[in-house]
């Protein structure tokens, strides 16, 4: 078999790529009742530590539409992850911004990062339950500084 030059080249990138050490982001289940997801189940956010020296930290807040009551939220909003925390691993690999490699994510590598799932339908806003569902944004946001950077 003869490898050509071009299928070495991306033989040697994808090697590398994925040979590189990995550092990975851990979950955390909020316990405080009142910051939940649409659903009921607990909010959701991953963290990764930084620099030890560093006090900078980066919060990414995913997003995906919002609603107020069961009419304005779509069954396909509600069959989603986007109102659940339920089957998120315990890990996850940061990329872009919330990457901990200084090559990739040259002015935030060093930050603590702080990846927040997005499941509550209010643009992290709401604190109220409206017939069954659970507009509790506000909430998730306020735990998740208390526990990170309190």
């Amino acid at each position: 078999m003869i490898i050509k030059p071009k299928q070495f080249v991306i033989f040697i990138f994808l090697f590398i790529y994925f040979t590189q050490a990995q550092e990975y982001y851990q979950r955390h289940l909020l316990t405080d009742p009142n910051s939940v997801c649409i659903d009921g189940s607990p909010g959701i956010y991953y963290t990764h530590t930084g620099d030890p020296a560093s006090s900078s930290w980066v919060f990414y807040l995913t997003g995906g539409g919002g609603c107020y009551s069961p009419n304005t939220c779509s069954p396909d909003l509600r069959a989603t992850s986007l109102n659940s925390s339920d089957d998120f691993p315990s890990t996850m690999l940061g990329y872009g911004i919330l990457s901990p490699e200084e090559k990739t994510n040259p002015l935030f590598w060093s930050s603590n990062k702080v990846y927040v799932h997005y499941c509550s339908g209010d643009l992290y806003s709401g604190n109220n339950t409206y017939q069954g569902l659970n507009f509790k944004g506000y909430n998730i946001i306020r735990s998740i500084f208390a526990e990170t950077i309190a």
